[in-house]
């Protein structure tokens, strides 16, 4: 009998943040899995709603972006600082063992100066979500025309 351990799920977040212009503007990458991360993530391979962590666990669905850059910890559950926006998510899997997460901050849509931003299991209200993962960052200064594209992948390994 063949037994294979595989430790960790890892993640990667790609900022991209485009000027009025449609110019690049920053790039940057950075993440960090919450415990709330694993939970979701062991609710959704169980299914069953009686038998989760969570009962009615739903699939990660938002991103959010803050003003705080307090470093990350494991037992962060939500944007440690004032909420600037908060958008859906488009869902892949390219491949059985990544998860891949997109979304697109529009112009008027959380401007001010980012500084955290969380993969969430859905665009609830602060505290009633669950979030995945947590990133803090240098400040990138959203203007009302500026468009910023996040992509989230979640590596299973």
């Amino acid at each position: 009998m063949l037994i294979e351990e595989r430790k960790g799920v890892r993640g990667l977040v790609t900022i991209e943040h485009f000027g009025p212009d449609g110019e690049l503007k920053q790039h940057l990458e950075r993440n960090l899995i919450l415990t709330d991360g694993l939970e979701i993530f062991a609710d959704l391979l169980v299914g069953a709603a009686g038998t989760q962590i969570n009962p009615g666990q739903t699939a990660v669905a938002a991103m959010g972006v803050g003003d705080n850059n307090t470093a990350p910890v494991v037992g962060d559950t939500d944007l440690v600082g004032t909420e600037l926006g908060f958008t859906t998510t488009i869902n892949t899997q390219p491949s059985s063992a990544l998860a891949r997460f997109i979304s697109t901050f529009a112009a008027g849509v959380g401007t001010g100066t980012w500084r955290e931003l969380v993969l969430a299991d859905t665009n609830a209200a602060k505290g009633a979500r669950k979030c995945v993962s947590r990133v803090v960052f240098g400040d990138i200064v959203k203007g009302a025309l500026d468009v910023i594209t996040v992509t989230w992948e979640i590596t299973f390994a």
